[in-house]
């Protein structure tokens, strides 16, 4: 069926289910790991020195805060409102984006300004501050005594309640998010200022306080714990995953859509429950089902079961397809326990020859494999180790840009290549003819049948992005939080 083909040390490897990635020293990494320049976490049970875990740390000095209270995550930080701060005289990293978090519980609600994080130096005119005011969250920037940046979310905060606060800015807009959910911003005292500048705006030689606008004023009444900043504006996936790393419940529906730029050109849903085809609610020909069982407990509804011996939906490949030099596959599938050969989930063949591009199980490893093959000749090949057992329902996408392919399972990119001699070959390819769903061709026979169950397999007509295969995988609940 094809020659075996050696395997490049890779660059990325799951353990488990968690993808590690090798970053520029060497050192390999959690892929969702989001790594903060500066990180109070306010754990300290006693003393006056506040550690900082960041890869930029500075270390604060605590005045007159209490230590060791009951906090969100674990311990935090009790601040009375008067003259309790945190403190140093180094500023944080002057960058041109970047975001503060904070998870905060307030004592009181009140007409005053409670700060959480700022940049101040009595010497300067300019200045950044992260702060509540009467149950709003504003951010106020202020360079050369003019405002910048001069906005608030009116979101009605309310006493004894932890919230996980964020304010981002990418130098052309803020935006906050509360509880893991941007919030509309509005304007304070009738002026609405957005610029979204950062520290790289200001002046050098700021300094840093949490809980207080320059030891002076602003001073914070209630609790605080886990205090970050970053040199970058967070995305409102990153914002979701430290959410709930903090115990918070974020509700996938709340999430803000990022639609597919275009409707896929074909889908099929695979919610037939009794028949032989299998309909493409984009209105090409359907698939004809050959020893499928239709209407089986699905992902995000009902699914298709292959029995791994014979069963097949197979169509000739749409005209629709066979013009698409660029494009992108995606599918729901649920292998079962074992493998016990070749099992292809999705493939594009040609009867006579071995001309096929499959995404399938390895019969040998625990191993995803993508192959593309013209008359006998391997084009580029996409492996990478995945454990599949137990590992329930996975979420894959094939992309083509015409420069090179990629795969994602779980809205995650683990495309390491195996071969790399024409990475452009796509289904354009005069050469491919046939569609099918679990199992693929090679020399005029098919083989490779899957096990297991398969649902809403979809074609676009171009190279979907990593943020909207997130959000095809988020919609249908695979929920990408962390």
């Amino acid at each position: 069926m094809g020659r075996t083909l050696g395997r490049k040390q890779m660059n990325s490897f799951f353990k488990g289910n968690q993808l590690y990635r090798q970053d520029s020293g060497g050192n390999y990494r959690k892929v969702n790991d989001i790594i903060p320049t500066n990180h109070w976490k306010l754990q300290e049970e006693s003393g006056t020195d506040v550690n900082d875990s960041g890869n930029n740390p500075i270390t604060l000095t605590n005045s007159n805060a209490i230590v060791n209270q009951t906090g969100k995550i674990g311990k935090a930080y009790s601040f009375n409102g008067a003259n309790s701060s945190l403190s140093s005289s180094n500023s944080l990293n002057q960058t041109s984006s970047g975001s503060f978090s904070a998870w905060i519980k307030l004592d009181t609600i009140s007409a005053d300004v409670h700060l959480i994080l700022s940049q101040y130096n009595g010497g300067s005119s300019d200045y950044m501050r992260f702060y509540e005011y009467d149950g709003n969250l504003r951010v106020n920037f202020r360079k050369d005594g003019v405002f910048e940046g001069n906005c608030q979310a009116e979101y009605g905060l309310s006493a004894d309640t932890w919230y996980f606060v964020v304010v981002s800015g990418d130098g052309s807009e803020y935006k906050m998010y509360i509880n893991g959910v941007e919030q509309t911003l509005t304007d304070i005292d009738g002026s609405l200022v957005n610029s979204g500048n950062w520290l790289d705006s200001i002046d050098s030689g700021m300094e840093t306080y949490i809980g207080s606008f320059g030891n002076a004023s602003g001073f914070f009444q209630g609790y605080i714990e886990d205090v970050r900043a970053y040199g970058h504006s967070l995305s409102e996936q990153e914002i979701a995953t430290i959410y709930n790393a903090g115990n918070g419940t974020l509700n996938s529906s709340l999430i803000k859509a990022y639609p597919t730029s275009k409707a896929p050109i074909s889908h099929w849903k695979l919610q037939e429950e009794s028949g032989g085809t299998a309909n493409d609610s984009m209105n090409n020909p359907p698939l004809t089902n050959t020893f499928v069982t239709t209407n089986q407990v699905g992902k995000i509804g009902k699914a298709y079961s292959f029995n791994g011996s014979s069963s097949k939906c197979s169509a000739n490949l749409p005209s629709i397809m066979q013009a698409s030099s660029v494009g992108s596959f995606t599918v729901w599938a649920n292998f079962g326990d074992t493998a016990e050969n070749t099992e292809a989930i999705l493939s594009v063949s040609k009867a006579t020859n071995n001309t096929r591009l499959a995404i399938r199980r390895s019969s040998t490893t625990e191993t995803i494999e993508v192959l593309c093959q013209i008359n006998d000749t391997y084009q580029w090949i996409i492996r990478a180790n995945y454990s599949l057992t137990n590992a329930g329902w996975l979420h894959f996408a094939l992309t083509q840009d015409g420069t090179a392919p990629k795969l994602y399972i779980n809205g995650i990119d683990i495309t390491s290549f195996d071969l790399e001699t024409n990475k452009t070959v796509w289904i354009d390819n005069s050469a491919f003819e046939k569609l099918s769903l679990g199992c693929t061709n090679a020399n005029g026979s098919e083989y490779g049948y899957f096990a297991g169950l398969i649902e809403d397999v979809r074609y676009y007509d171009y190279a979907l992005s990593e943020q909207e295969i997130k959000n095809i995988y988020n919609n249908n609940k695979g929920l990408l939080l962390s």
